[in-house]
């Protein structure tokens, strides 16, 4: 009776499911224009991943994303770069402005890896509502996710 229960459940949603993945793209957003994917990332972002490296303990580096640019913080300085967000997912960076304080060896190579990175992105994938990869020919360089609002 529980089996049929979850079959029952599972067959309700899949109709669904189906419906809203064949609406998504290759980033999940098919004929999203360049204005709206500025909108969907405006605000700050927690950066979790950098080239598939975990964040070093203690260090919360940001992304805050507008319709002009991209700053934020990378573990040591703060940076702001010129951006330009075009159609489905594509977005191009400028070259990185820092601030010029001298921090540890975590911190400096942290930093360097998110300035090296941003450099090479050019798309942006929603993973879920709340988490984004910023990538570089489809392969995430950078994954971030919205700070929780507690």
């Amino acid at each position: 009776m529980a089996r049929l229960r979850i079959l029952l459940i599972l067959a309700a949603f899949l109709p669904v499911s189906l419906a809203v993945a064949g609406n998504l793209g290759k980033n999940g957003m098919d004929e999203m224009t360049g204005e709206e994917l500025a909108a969907q990332l405006s605000g700050k972002w927690i950066i979790t991943e950098v080239a598939d490296a975990e964040i070093p303990y203690g260090a919360i580096p940001t992304l805050v994303f507008d319709p002009e640019g991209l700053g934020g913080f990378a573990g040591c300085n703060r940076f702001g770069v010129e951006a330009s967000y075009g159609e489905n997912g594509a977005v191009e960076f400028g070259d990185a402005e820092l601030t010029e304080k001298v921090c540890g060896v975590a911190a400096m190579n942290l930093e360097s890896q998110i300035v090296n990175a941003l450099q090479l992105i050019d798309g942006v994938r929603f993973d879920e509502g709340t988490r984004i990869a910023l990538t570089a020919s489809g392969d995430a360089m950078i994954r971030a996710e919205r700070p929780n609002e507690d």
